[in-house]
């Protein structure tokens, strides 16, 4: 058995992707004659990748199916169910993605059994649960990143609408008790919408002219209200934490937690899901209801983790409810991989590094990955270049 495999992943094309990052990433020409959002490394059935066994080519999901004891390991098997439990990701974020939560493994079972039982076809726009997983996430910057992670609490919130005379927003927190913000945010009257936006735009020119803190997510506000004029989710964004991460930071997003990735590069590691419930600052369905139910609203600090170039050996970045680890790994020398009791895939994102295990030796350039299968044991590693693992832990 061959206990390295080189991947064929799927690049998503969305429209807030890059013409250029991805293909860079993986020495191809560009830019592309469509952007290039997200590189996906998984098992994942709405766009798996493929490795060649035998001599030939099949979905990772069909391997592992085939024989989930070898490939996951007994205990993965035992925790997670026969699927590779994480989805690995290059994003390419050249514009901002829409605001949107994620849900948990509870409320992703109800709403995927509720919307199989009704019938409600797995393609359908209005579709909120495209499988029963959870989607948990941590998103570790490549490039300089910026968000919004999750809600400010209100008297951040009621500063700024006092510094930049936003009556609108005043009103709006005046009303709250703290935990309604985003559902009376989403709830304004469409015909308002826009009026308020035009007014929340004046005032954030306004106060970026007078280096007001939040000159940021001013901003952006600007930004978000030029593509989307009359989306609610603009005048979300004022109730929302703006973050910036330096290269090597990273960001765990939970289950209910709001959040836009708004522009950079990342690589991501999620629960194998690709269940989205949307807030605004899109085209796409947004189910407000659904949305609400799955919202955790109370104010929340982000958790970024940061990694210390200084310091040697592997760093970890975990998502602790879901059992996931993302592993950088700076190779300048002969690096060993402790042996897993799952699955792992190793995916290279600068430089050339050699991966060898179990008889088994593979070649990852920047752009590619290598899934290693639970049986393999220790990964030794060497080269030189930029390496993340994902792995259960």
């Amino acid at each position: 058995m061959t206990l390295l495999r080189p991947m064929t992943n799927p690049v998503r094309s969305y429209a807030w992707g890059s013409r250029e990052t991805l293909a860079r990433l993986q020495v191809r020409s560009h830019p592309t004659e469509s952007p290039e959002a997200e590189l996906w490394m998984g098992a994942h059935p709405t766009a798996p990748s493929t490795v060649v066994v035998g001599g030939v080519t099949r979905r990772l999901d069909e391997v592992i199916a085939a024989d989930p004891h070898e490939e996951l390991g007994t205990a993965t098997v035992g925790r997670y169910g026969p699927h590779l439990p994480f989805l690995l990701k290059v994003l390419a974020i050249d514009a901002p993605l829409s605001l949107q939560v994620h849900p948990s493994a509870e409320q992703a079972l109800a709403g995927f059994q509720d919307e199989e039982r009704r019938g409600v076809a797995a393609t359908a726009a209005t579709r909120n649960y495209r499988d029963p997983y959870p989607k948990p996430e941590l998103l570790v910057a490549l490039t300089p990143v910026e968000a919004f992670v999750g809600v400010r609490p209100a008297a951040d919130v009621a500063s700024f609408a006092d510094r930049l005379r936003l009556s609108w927003l005043r009103e709006v927190i005046d009303a709250s008790d703290g935990t309604e913000l985003v559902a009376r945010v989403l709830r304004i009257p469409g015909d308002r919408v826009g009026a308020l936006q035009s007014r929340t735009v004046s005032a954030a020119r306004q106060a970026i002219d007078t280096g007001d803190p939040d000159s940021d997510l001013c901003r952006w506000l600007i930004r978000l209200s030029d593509t989307y004029p009359g989306d609610a989710g603009v005048l979300l964004a004022t109730a929302l934490r703006f973050v910036r991460l330096a290269p090597g930071q990273g960001v765990h997003v939970p289950a209910g937690r709001l959040h836009a990735y708004l522009s950079g590069t990342a690589v991501e590691i999620m629960a194998a899901s690709d269940n989205v419930l949307r807030a605004g600052l899109t085209g796409k369905h947004v189910d407000v209801g659904e949305l609400l139910a799955v919202l955790d609203p109370r104010p929340s600090e982000p958790a970024i983790i940061t990694a210390d170039p200084t310091r040697p050996g592997p760093q970890d970045f975990r998502i602790p409810e879901a059992g996931l680890r993302l592993t950088l790994y700076v190779i300048d020398a002969d690096v060993t991989i402790e042996a897993s009791a799952g699955p792992q895939v190793l995916l290279c994102v600068d430089g050339r590094v050699t991966a060898s295990a179990g008889g088994s030796t593979e070649v990852i350039g920047a752009g590619h990955s290598v899934f290693v299968s639970a049986s393999a044991g220790v990964v030794s590693v060497s080269g030189r270049g930029t390496l993340y693992v994902a792995s259960t832990c």
